[in-house]
């Protein structure tokens, strides 16, 4: 019925039971034979009375008869309930079976890589070559940046996650160890004599987007403070000397600049945490605002160490890690809180000359002979494990991934949850590979100039 018929159904059922004034009979006969759809509706509401009649003038059923015809219907509605089930079920087995065997196709086709734990999906030559301050491979979006060459200077190349192809190489030199990528863009430096220029690069074609010229610095030792970088959303933050520089991602811009922030010769890589960059010397910890430089505290570290000591520093959960070799022999862990500088608390730290530290996952890992393992809340020693030479460690899922530095290269994986040690893959000369984990895959770039990329896991379980 239409919107303008509606109001007349009530109407149509008065009609049949004789309940409406000749006038409005009439007028609603004379709708009816203008209307299919009132006409068919007035058809049904005079069978359903008569059928009504019919039955009042009949002698009544039982309760009996009534209850089983009753009991009928409803068996009738179970089956038909039952057959609805059994067939919905039946369409979801099938889907299933149609799902998996797209699986089965896609791996004999090649579209799906099954790989195992420590099966090599690609290798190639003549990158990668890693040293101790090394920070290659980097991994960005859907690309991997390595150093193609050897000494000092080196050609960024980049390459595909997945095949391993080159997409493009530098035509200029960047320094090693001083590589940053954020968001599809590369943060280096380029040297050339004294001088220095920092680059900003398009991942996705190797073109310069802009350059910043750093005057030439008299460093006493530059071939042991390379410019390392520190990118962000907002920010592309480096320490040259004892020099802070803070400048804008987009442009190079310079925001701001911190001149002879330390008097020693040797800072941390700054780090941005918390909209706040912070760095340390062999004393002091600074806290600078990443607006606008301004030193928002300053703490000592409690830490007598030598001038040649370079800080070393990481920062996770509201804490910063320094590790330091002091003056007098031996090692000083130190935590502090990074709302204020306050001392949390401060460890000796055994086991030689320290060569990084890093913090996670409820623990700080100090790499010097062995790797040990701290509690990040209390300071406690947890454990350590043997495992030679300077090479980085990099967090999995639930796991962290390290490059044995002896003659066998052995990749390692320790589940920090049950402290299980896998060693899964040999690179031979391993002292100080780099190593980035992602999709699934270690990318291990060697000391002899090649790249790896490893499977970690089936590739189902992608990290």
């Amino acid at each position: 019925m239409g919107i303008e018929c509606k109001g007349r159904r009530d109407e149509l059922e008065q009609y049949v039971l004789g309940l409406l004034s000749s006038e409005e009979e009439n007028e609603l006969l004379v709708h009816a034979d203008s209307c299919d759809k009132c006409s068919k509706e007035l058809g049904k509401i005079r069978d359903a009375v008569e059928r009504f009649k019919a039955l009042s003038k009949s002698p009544p059923e039982s309760f009996d008869n009534c209850a089983h015809k009753v009991g009928l219907e409803i068996e009738i509605l179970k089956k038909q309930r039952e057959k609805s089930r059994k067939i919905r079920h039946i369409l979801k087995i099938a889907a299933s079976l149609l799902f998996l065997a797209s699986c089965l196709f896609a791996i004999f086709a090649g579209l799906i890589k099954s790989d195992k734990k420590g099966e090599i999906a690609w290798q190639i030559q003549n990158v990668g070559f890693a040293s101790s301050d090394s920070q290659y491979p980097v991994i960005d979006e859907n690309r991997i940046y390595a150093l193609s060459g050897d000494g000092r200077n080196g050609r960024l190349i980049a390459l595909d996650r997945d095949s391993g192809k080159t997409l493009w190489t530098s035509d200029f030199s960047v320094l090693r160890g001083a590589i940053s990528a954020f968001h599809g863009n590369i943060f280096s430096a380029s040297a050339r004599g004294a001088s220095i220029s920092l680059l900003a690069i398009a991942g996705d074609s190797g073109k310069i987007l802009w350059n910043m010229d750093l005057p030439p610095k008299n460093e006493q030792f530059p071939l042991f403070t390379p410019l390392e970088i520190s990118a962000s959303e907002n920010s592309v933050c480096f320490a040259r000397g004892n020099d802070i520089f803070l400048l804008d991602p987009k442009s190079g811009a310079l925001k701001w600049k911190k001149e002879s922030l330390s008097p020693h010769i040797f800072i941390s890589r700054p780090q941005e945490y918390m909209g706040n960059i912070f760095v340390a010397d062999t004393e002091h910890v600074y806290c600078l605002d990443s607006e606008n430089g301004n030193l928002i505290w300053m703490k000592n570290s409690e830490i007598d160490a030598g001038d040649l000591m370079k800080p070393l520093m990481a920062i996770s959960d509201g804490r910063i890690f320094l590790i330091r070799r002091a003056r007098k022999g031996g090692a000083r862990l130190l935590a502090m809180k990074v709302s204020d500088g306050e001392t949390l608390w401060q460890k000796e730290a055994g086991g030689g000359i320290p060569y990084w530290i890093r913090a996670g996952q409820g623990f700080v890992f100090v790499k010097s002979k062995n790797l040990d393992f701290y509690d990040e809340k209390s300071g406690d020693f947890c454990r350590s494990e043997k495992i030679g030479g300077c090479a980085p460690l990099t967090f999995g899922k639930d796991e962290i991934f390290m490059v044995e530095g002896k003659d066998s290269g052995r990749i390692i994986s320790i589940n920090l949850k049950s402290g299980k040690t896998d060693d899964f893959f040999r690179i031979g000369d391993g002292s100080c590979a780099g190593l980035a984990i992602a999709s699934g895959k270690a990318f291990v770039s060697a000391n002899d100039g090649s790249m790896y990329a490893i499977s970690i896991r089936y590739s189902f379980s992608d990290k």
